[in-house]
């Protein structure tokens, strides 16, 4: 991890004012949830994608909050208390930026429809979410299906590098937002009324 990554790492413990716990190679597997396996293709993807992959699995399993190793801006005390006092929400992360903050994805009317109401929608650099809610089970079902589909693909060509994406390289299956925003958005966009945009959202720049 480089020093600037250790500062955002510090800042997330210091700003958000949780219990942070940082996912690494050494201890994913005591995570893994009895009963439901990572998926086999989890080894064959690359760093970004499993990362992807398991910030999914986590949220549909534990919940509780997720957040990329990016400096802070403030307190999620209040919000995990707005979730679990409120019946009606089943996610609270940051509000989108502008539309081009919108993953793209291939049908195009249901990424503009998205993109008309980016200010509604929530990033996915940082979220909290409960677990067990149709959006979760509608999120990590989706990514499950993408990873069923290509795992042939995936072991026969494995990621060659932490930042593999199939844009750049056609034999590695994934593109790069595939199994996150290209997913997570029309998720969101589908229980757009279950979701919050109060998260104090992270600093997106000199974060490497």
């Amino acid at each position: 991890m480089t020093e600037k990554r250790r500062q955002c790492l510090e800042s997330l413990k210091l700003k958000t004012e949780c219990n942070v716990v940082l996912i690494t190679k050494d201890n994913v597997m005591e995570w893994e949830v009895k009963g439901y396996p990572y998926h086999p293709a989890y080894p064959y993807l690359s760093a970004v994608h499993r990362a992807d992959y398991l910030r999914c699995y986590f949220m549909r399993h534990y919940g509780g909050g997720y957040a990329d190793i990016k400096t802070q801006t403030g307190s999620w005390l209040s919000m995990f208390e707005l979730l679990e006092s409120s019946n009606d929400l089943w996610a609270i992360g940051y509000k989108e930026i502008n539309p081009g903050g919108i993953a793209h994805i291939d049908d195009n009317e249901l990424y503009r429809s998205m993109q008309t109401v980016y200010d509604k929608m929530i990033g996915n650099c940082s979220y909290i979410c409960k677990k067990n809610t149709p959006f979760v089970i509608d999120w990590y079902k989706r990514v499950k299906e993408i990873l069923d589909e290509k795992y042939d693909q995936l072991k026969t060509y494995p990621a060659p590098h932490p930042r593999a994406m199939n844009q750049e390289d056609p034999r590695y299956a994934l593109r790069w937002s595939e199994i996150c925003g290209s997913v997570f958005h029309p998720i969101i966009f589908k229980y757009l009324s279950r979701v919050s945009t109060q998260l104090p959202s992270p600093i997106f720049h000199d974060y490497m």
